[in-house]
């Protein structure tokens, strides 16, 4: 008994440190630039049928919405959890993924990751 309860709260710590990690520290200046307006690069996306499998639940997923702030809002998005049969027939397999011209990219990306495969530009407000 002692010995279950030593393990749950070592998961339950080591939970918490991961959700820490990941909601924190994870985000850099590089990926989160706050003089930048993604309104136009986020529409530029949807009209290139660019889209990001994600699930509520997905920790990078919300690091990947993170990056995008309210621009997020932009973006042709399908929530696995909601669409899992959808997603099961695009091929996902990952989560994040990120579907252009009709090719799968798992994993998280960055501003000038997708705007580099999408060739969509990006305003930025002091200029």
């Amino acid at each position: 008994m002692y010995k279950k309860t030593i393990i749950i709260i070592v998961l339950i710590l080591a939970g918490f440190f991961y959700w820490v990690l990941t909601n924190l520290f994870f985000i850099s200046k590089d990926n989160y630039d706050n003089s930048t307006n993604y309104d136009y690069f986020a529409k530029c996306l949807t009209e290139k049928d660019v889209v990001m499998y994600s699930a509520g639940a997905c920790p990078y997923c919300k690091i990947q919405k993170k990056i995008f702030r309210d621009s997020f809002k932009y973006l042709s998005v399908i929530d696995c959890s909601h669409n899992l049969d959808l997603c099961i027939e695009k091929g996902i397999e990952y989560l994040p993924s990120w579907s252009i011209d009709n090719i799968v990219y798992p994993g998280e990306k960055t501003i000038e990751d997708l705007k580099n495969m999408t060739g969509c530009k990006i305003e930025n407000i002091s200029s």
